[in-house]
């Protein structure tokens, strides 16, 4: 009606789509059992609002992970890291770090998966965060483990159990000791002697 006054409802969110996961190696490629791993999580805000009490939580493969250390104040309990922010302005990418190292041993071919979830007041619904080096969107970041068994070491022994120099008559005892060098679990192993 006329004399009212000109209204305008201003609808603004945040959004943490876009927000990723990445891997450094440390100790190049391929990656072994024993080799340090670095991720990084970056966590953008695309919406028109700051984001409040945003939480960040990684769930951190310990199967074959272990010598996890989380940055930036991040927690770790059990399994899982949470990193607390008060507020995310829109445009201001934050990082969160955390390290670990592949299990020794890890089996050959053995893929490590990981995936942030963030979540905020306004976000109640977990976003998880993209691997930006594929063109997939929203999918984790994934590892694969290059490893083998390594048996070059083992040795056979023997001793003569009545003492000094072999003679006719004497008992031997042959001793094999089957040793793994290598970065993976030997499978099915069968000791032959000849």
């Amino acid at each position: 009606t006329q004399g009212d006054e000109t209204k305008v409802t201003i609808r603004s969110a945040p959004d943490f789509a876009g927000s990723t996961t990445e891997i450094a190696t440390p100790q190049g490629s391929p990656t072994r059992p024993g080799h340090a791993l670095t991720y990084t999580i970056t966590v953008t805000n695309k919406g028109t609002m700051t984001a409040k009490n945003v939480a960040v939580t990684d769930v951190v493969d310990t199967t074959n992970l272990t010598d996890i250390v989380a940055g930036e104040s991040g927690v770790l309990q059990g399994s899982t890291i949470t990193w607390l922010l008060a507020t995310l302005a829109p445009d201001t990418p934050t990082k969160f770090t955390f390290s670990a190292k592949v299990k020794v041993p890890t089996d050959n071919g053995t893929v490590i998966s990981n995936q942030a979830e963030i979540r905020s007041t306004e976000i109640q619904t977990p976003v998880k965060t993209d691997d930006p080096r594929t063109t997939e969107v929203g999918d984790a970041t994934k590892v694969t483990v290059i490893s083998a068994s390594d048996l070059t070491g083992s040795t056979k022994r023997v001793r003569d159990v009545n003492g000094g120099a072999v003679e006719p008559g004497d008992t031997l005892e042959y001793t094999i000791a089957v040793t793994n060098r290598g970065d993976a679990a030997a499978k099915d192993v069968v000791v032959t002697d000849f």
